[in-house]
């Protein structure tokens, strides 16, 4: 026997006997122009990127930016990366390298609140204040890696803003995924760590990098599709060291080279002396920190990492200047400079 709803001769006089089905009245949907989206009270500012247990976001702005470098040479896979903007800090090639080979390398300086000779206007003007690089997620057995390999510098906990490349076709992604984003509101925010460099005394002299390492940073820029002014930036604004201007450079290379070691026997107590003392300043500035200290006392190695950081990079200094003062006196006035590519030093 057929059921009501399964017979076609009795669904239908069942169904008069119902009573209409009231619907409640919806609301009207609500939908919001672009410029009501893109104002502080329509769109919130996106959780912020941390790092997240075990783990911690490092800041990349040098020849780190090139995977080459990065996943190559240091041997290091991020968990995950993400192109950034370092607000308030400028590029520097202010880590003295050795002359005629690699006369500097790159750091970032703070630069808000001071005054600086960057132009005040043109496309360039606002790299015075910003750097671009990438944000990695690295695992803490990765960082300390990081921290081997770039012994000259000591860390500096950063605020980021998260920069979302163009296509080809003017859209924002967000990454592999090809998704587009919004970019309504507030930036997204990126808590890192960079390193960075105090200025050595080199006896004033402009230090360029190298073209090698240049363009390592040239080529990462471009794979990350970082901000096409920065990349443009890059390769007009930022100058290489030439060593073919003159022919006596490649002397001068040959004479820094071979000089190494004795330079670095003669400025080795130097720099011993100066290492104890960075290292002793930094203890005390840790020292004085109370999370700090509870850190230390329950056994966590992150303020003797520090302080072996300060010591490495204070020692460095003192050898750099040890090595740029022979230069000055000695190599530039007889092969020209090593530092720049000007022909005196």
């Amino acid at each position: 026997m057929s059921t009501p709803a399964r017979c076609p001769a009795r669904a239908p006089a069942r169904a008069s006997f119902r009573a209409p089905r009231r619907h409640a009245r919806r609301a009207p949907r609500a939908w919001t122009t672009t410029a009501e989206a893109a104002s502080p009270a329509a769109s919130s500012a996106p959780e912020p990127i941390r790092a997240p247990p075990g783990s911690r976001v490092y800041f990349a702005y040098g020849s780190n930016v090139n995977t080459k470098t990065f996943n190559g040479t240091r041997g290091i896979t991020p968990s995950a990366a993400y192109p950034a903007v370092l607000p308030g800090y400028e590029l520097v090639f202010n880590v003295p390298g050795l002359p005629f080979v690699e006369p500097a390398f790159a750091s970032v300086r703070r630069v808000v609140g001071e005054k600086h000779d960057a132009p005040s206007t043109g496309r360039f003007a606002r790299f015075a204040t910003e750097t671009h690089g990438v944000a990695y997620v690295v695992t803490d057995e990765q960082w300390r890696t990081i921290l081997r390999t770039e012994t000259s510098y000591v860390r500096e906990d950063v605020t980021l803003e998260r920069f979302f490349p163009a296509t080809a076709e003017g859209e924002i992604r967000a990454g592999p995924s090809g998704k587009t984003h919004p970019q309504k509101g507030a930036p997204q925010k990126i808590f890192a760590t960079t390193l960075v460099f105090a200025d050595a005394d080199v006896g004033g002299v402009a230090l360029l990098p190298s073209a090698r390492y240049l363009g390592l940073i040239r080529e990462g820029a471009d794979e990350w599709k970082l901000d096409k002014n920065w990349r443009e930036y890059l390769r007009v604004a930022v100058q290489a060291y030439d060593p073919e201007i003159s022919v006596t450079r490649s002397l001068g290379a040959a004479v820094a080279a071979a000089s190494f070691a004795p330079i670095a026997l003669v400025a080795a107590p130097k720099s011993a002396a100066a290492a104890s003392l960075g290292a002793f300043e930094k203890l005390l500035e840790t020292s004085s920190d109370e999370n700090a200290a509870r850190s230390a006392a329950n056994g966590d190695d992150s303020v003797a990492e520090q302080v072996a950081e300060a010591a490495f990079a204070a020692g460095f200094r003192a050898f750099a200047e040890t090595t740029w003062g022979v230069h000055n006196a000695f190599w530039a006035p007889a092969f020209g400079s090593g530092a720049n590519n000007e022909k005196t030093r």
